[in-house]
């Protein structure tokens, strides 16, 4: 069974915990800061400064390397595995759809092993 999504003590048709959405001056911050760094420059600057000086941490200059590697370069995806069995019921499939299933399959599994 799938996991319950959403607050655990809030139920349809209760009051909204939140009853005035997203803040409206949700984007003001952002702004305030892009206004205030010249865009996000001065914090370029300062990751640049820890990350070339050698009086600084070793641990702090490889968060600033990591800070502007993600604003270079992005983040890099997360790898998430999945291992499900997927059991259709092809009672409902018509014989043309059964026959194209068949095609679909046959294409896209691998080739069986040759006995040795």
């Amino acid at each position: 069974m799938a996991e319950p999504r959403g607050n655990p003590s809030w139920s349809k048709g209760m009051a909204s915990p939140n009853p005035g959405g997203w803040p409206k001056n949700r984007f003001e911050f952002a702004k305030t800061v892009a206004e205030a760094t010249k865009g996000g420059l001065a914090m370029i600057k300062v990751a640049l400064h820890i990350l070339l000086s050698d009086g600084e941490a070793a641990s702090d200059r490889l968060r600033a390397a990591e800070f502007l590697c993600d604003r270079m370069i992005g983040k890099a995806p997360q790898v998430i595995e999945l291992h499900a069995t997927v059991k259709p019921d092809l009672s409902k499939l018509s014989d043309q759809e059964l026959e194209a299933y068949h095609a679909l399959a046959i294409k896209a599994l691998p080739a069986p092993e040759e006995p040795k």
